[in-house]
C-alpha cells in the first residue's frame, strides 16, 4: 500500500507540471496585460506604463518568464500579485476555505438527494416513482446552475425573504450549495439507479431473499455496499466539476472565494494569481482522487494495491 501511494504521489508531479505549463501559456493568450488594466485606475502615461512593464518583467520573452516562474515554484513560491504585490499564497489561503466549504456542502446536497432517489427508482423500477426520479434527474442535468441560483435568489430571498443572499452563516450557504449540487445530484441519481438495477437482479441477491432476510437488510447490507465503488468513483470525479462550478456560483451569490479571486484576476490580467489558483485547484483534485483510491480498500477489503 505504501509503495502504491508513493508511486501515485510521484505520478502527480508530471501531471501538475503539465498543468503549470499549459496554464502559463493559456493565460498569456488573454489580450493585454496587468499594466493595461492598471492604466484606467492610475492614469499613467505611456512612458510610465512601459517602465512598469519593465519593472514587472512583462517585456521579457515568454520562455524567460516561464523559467523565472518555474524557479520560484520549485522553491515553494507562487509569486506575487501584480495588483498590490501581495503574495499569491496569502491570497489563496484567505479565500480557499470558503470555496472548500461550498464544494463540500454542494457534494453533501448531491449525495443526500441523489443516492436515496436513485435507490428508490431502482427498487420501484417501472412505477411512477421511477419515472419521477428519472424526469427530475433529466431536469437537474439540463438546468444551468447559474440560472437556478438566480431563480432561488428571486424566490427565496427577494420574494419570500426566507434566506439571505450574502451571509457567511450556514443559512447563507444553503442556496449556493443547492444551486451547485443539484446538477451533480441528478448524475448520481442516474448512476445509482443503473447500478442498483443491475445488482438487484444478481444471483446473490436472490439467494439472500430466499434465505428469508428482510428487504431492508438485503438492500442496505448486500446490494448498496456492492454498489458503492462506482458511486465513490463518480463522487471523486465530480469534485473537480464542483470546484469549477464554484467559480460561477460564487460570483452569482457574491461569495468571496477562489472563484471570485480567479474571476477578478482574469479581468485584471493578474497572471500569477490565476496560475496559483489553477495549480491549487488541480492539486486538490489529484488529492481527492488519491483519497478515493484509498477508500476503495475500506469499502471492499478484497482490493489490494501492490
Amino acid at each position: 500500500m505504501s509503495a502504491y501511494l508513493a508511486q501515485r504521489v510521484l505520478l502527480t508531479i508530471p501531471i501538475l507540471f503539465g498543468i503549470v505549463i499549459l496554464t502559463f501559456f493559456l493565460v498569456h493568450l488573454i489580450p493585454g496585460d496587468a499594466v493595461s488594466a492598471m492604466q484606467g485606475q492610475l492614469k499613467m502615461s505611456a512612458q510610465q506604463m512601459e517602465q512598469m512593464r519593465e519593472a514587472l518583467g512583462l517585456n521579457d520573452p515568454l520562455h524567460v518568464q516561464l523559467g523565472r516562474y518555474l524557479t520560484r515554484l520549485a522553491q515553494g513560491d507562487l509569486g506575487r500579485s501584480l495588483f498590490g504585490g501581495q503574495p499569491v499564497a496569502v491570497l489563496i489561503a484567505s479565500n480557499i476555505g470558503a470555496t472548500i466549504q461550498l464544494t463540500v456542502a454542494a457534494m453533501a446536497v448531491a449525495v443526500v438527494i441523489g443516492v436515496p432517489l436513485g435507490i428508490l427508482a431502482a427498487v420501484k423500477r417501472g412505477t411512477l416513482w421511477d419515472v419521477t426520479a428519472v424526469v427530475l434527474a433529466m431536469l437537474g442535468v439540463s438546468i444551468p446552475s447559474f440560472w437556478l441560483g438566480l431563480m432561488m435568489i428571486q424566490v427565496f430571498a427577494v420574494t419570500l425573504g426566507w434566506l439571505p443572499i450574502i451571509d457567511r452563516s450556514a443559512r447563507g450557504l444553503i442556496m449556493p450549495a443547492v444551486a451547485l449540487g443539484l446538477a451533480e445530484a441528478a448524475i448520481i441519481v442516474r448512476l445509482t439507479r443503473a447500478t442498483m438495477v443491475e445488482i438487484l437482479t444478481a444471483d446473490y441477491i436472490r439467494t439472500a431473499r430466499a434465505k428469508g432476510l428482510l428487504d431492508r437488510v438485503v438492500l442496505w447490507r448486500h446490494a448498496l455496499r456492492n454498489g458503492l465503488l462506482p458511486l465513490i468513483t463518480m463522487i471523486g470525479m465530480q469534485f473537480g466539476t464542483l470546484l469549477g462550478g464554484a467559480v460561477v456560483i460564487e460570483n452569482v451569490f457574491a461569495r468571496q472565494g477562489l472563484g471570485t479571486l480567479v474571476t477578478q484576476a482574469v479581468i485584471n490580467r493578474d497572471f500569477p494569481v490565476v496560475q496559483g489558483c489553477v495549480l491549487v485547484a488541480a492539486s486538490m483534485y489529484v488529492l481527492v482522487n488519491l483519497a478515493v483510491d484509498i477508500f476503495y480498500v475500506v469499502v471492499d477489503p478484497r482490493i489490494r494495491y501492490s
